[in-house]
């Protein structure tokens, strides 16, 4: 299910990173939870040749396909992912980043993280309690203050695990206090030194 909160800072976000690529050599986008009304394609997406989108749901002009099903066989035609769904995007990025292990090409990521709700409860999905360091799932009060953090920690284990790089993160945090929206790019280390550098 796509979030449909705060579309503007959502379109801000992926601006940002869109407005980086040359006229003459637009990125190659996988909108992979498009939803009903698919206002951040039809804002952003659209013009852009060859943009695809994908959802659960029947909707016109996407396929109807579970990205986790797509992603594998078809991670290297793309360069650009929207991730903008309920719940945790953290699977869906390691995915990404694992089918694009040979392609030496960067490529980035926007993503709504609906886990705040979850972190109420004191509680995180099974990533965020690697990041922690919480493996048995104990209950850490007010853990959903360092949301931000826990994000950096993600992503940067991701990017270890698969010898990336995570350059220009950006995090917005949603208006309701539910949803933080976050984009990075991605880029291969061509050799086994793990820099890791990011700015979250």
């Amino acid at each position: 299910m796509t979030d449909s909160t705060n579309p503007e800072a959502k379109i801000a976000l992926r601006k940002y990173y869109l407005d980086q690529y040359p006229e003459d050599s637009p990125p190659k986008i996988l909108d992979c939870f498009t939803g009903e009304e698919q206002t951040i394609f039809r804002a952003l997406y659209s013009k852009i040749p060859g943009s695809v989108a994908l959802d659960l749901k029947l909707i016109q002009g996407a396929k109807k396909i579970d990205a986790k099903k797509y992603i594998p066989k078809h991670a290297n035609q793309f360069d650009f992912f929207d991730l903008d769904a309920y719940g945790s995007p953290f699977e869906i990025i390691a995915n990404i980043a694992y089918f694009r292990l040979n392609n030496a090409q960067s490529f980035v990521i926007c993503a709504t993280d609906g886990t705040r709700l979850n972190m109420n409860y004191q509680h995180g999905t099974r990533l965020m309690r690697l990041a922690t360091n919480n493996k048995k799932g104990i209950a850490i009060p007010r853990i959903y203050k360092f949301q931000d953090e826990i994000i950096g920690w993600i992503l940067l284990m991701i990017a270890r695990k698969w010898n990336y790089q995570i350059e220009d993160a950006k995090i917005i945090n949603g208006d309701t206090g539910n949803m933080n929206y976050f984009g990075f790019r991605m880029t291969p280390i061509p050799d086994e030194t793990i820099k890791g550098s990011h700015n979250v």
